[in-house]
């Protein structure tokens, strides 16, 4: 698509500055309405249901994504890495936990009109493991992690 690049520099915004994994705060006319959303947790097909979801989980104030690199790596295809960590939103997560920094790889695809169709991600933490860490209380106050 001759979009790709950008795509790819709006999402290297989106990421560095926006974090938009822990704030929900992304571009949304890059995406395609029904993009699906992966990852080891989770399939969420909308980008709003998406963007809710986001919206639940992390406190913005107490999170972040760290942008290592993006590249375009094909026609319809970019590829991030990152890491990020943070605090859940007390809430809805009263027991106050925590998802340690793990480093993440992101594929998005996008569609013959140049939006983002899918995204995709792989975690350097399993899926259970982020899932656990969710219902751990963590005791006294709390600490910036990244």
């Amino acid at each position: 698509s001759k979009y790709v690049e950008q795509v790819k520099d709006i999402l290297a915004r989106d990421l560095s500055e926006g974090m938009y994994f822990v704030t929900g705060n992304l571009t949304k006319e890059i995406f395609a309405d029904d993009c699906s959303f992966v990852d080891p947790t989770n399939a969420v097909t909308g980008l709003s249901k998406y963007v809710t979801a986001l919206g639940l989980l992390f406190d913005p104030a107490w999170s972040k994504v760290i942008l290592k690199d993006i590249r375009v790596t094909g026609p319809n295809r970019i590829e991030a890495d990152w890491r990020m960590g943070g605090w859940l939103r007390t809430e809805y997560f009263p027991w106050q936990p925590r998802v340690d920094p793990f480093e993440g790889h992101t594929i998005y695809t996008l569609n013959e009109e140049g939006l983002i169709i899918k995204q995709e991600q792989t975690w350097s933490i399993s899926g259970f493991k982020a899932l656990q860490q969710t219902f751990t209380p963590v005791p006294g106050p709390r600490t910036q992690l990244l």
